[in-house]
């Protein structure tokens, strides 16, 4: 199953995908990228569905609902702190409805739309059973699959296409780039 509503969230809340960064020294925070948060007990990993800014600019990084809890930091795999998470809603089975959490990031953090040097995420869509997605997950890299269902809440692939690691993971539609 591939999480949706992340990037349908965004689109209704008027984030905007950020602009490719700058190189830099600086940690970087962008689509695909492995994230690490601890709490206390245990280190789990994530991945950034995008980062982005909200309507009133503050820069963000967009992941799964089950992958921080509100004020717990978040690094990179090399330990450099990216932000912390400032908004959480978790995942809720029961309904099949699928949580998200906004990383507000440090200000010395670099932002990028780019997953790769030639795939840039260019803007939220509307996914259709049939469209062709792929999600870039830090433990399985790139899966594609044809959506074989799709409402406003989620979507479901034919095959299994993520691993543990990869929630939060971006799913792009290949033919326009969109979210």
């Amino acid at each position: 199953m591939i999480r949706t509503a992340t990037f349908l969230l965004a689109a209704a809340l008027g984030l905007a995908t950020a602009a490719t960064a700058h190189a830099s020294s600086a940690p970087l925070a962008g689509p695909g990228q492995m994230i690490y948060q601890h709490d206390g007990t245990e280190t789990t990993r994530c991945t950034i569905g995008f980062a982005a800014r909200d309507t009133a600019g503050h820069r963000l990084a967009v992941t799964a609902g089950h992958c921080g809890v509100p004020g717990q930091p978040v690094y990179t795999r090399d330990g450099q702190r990216l932000g912390a998470y400032v908004d959480v809603r978790p995942d809720d089975l029961s309904t099949q409805t699928y949580g998200y959490a906004f990383i507000a990031l440090d200000p010395d953090v670099d932002m990028t739309a780019a997953i790769s040097q030639t795939q840039d995420i260019d803007h939220p869509g509307t996914a259709r059973p049939g469209d062709i997605v792929c999600m870039y997950g830090t433990t399985s890299g790139m899966q594609c699959s044809a959506l074989e269902t799709a409402t406003d809440q989620a979507a479901t692939t034919i095959g299994a296409i993520t691993n543990g690691g990869d929630s939060g993971a971006p799913v792009v539609r290949l033919q326009d780039s969109a979210l």
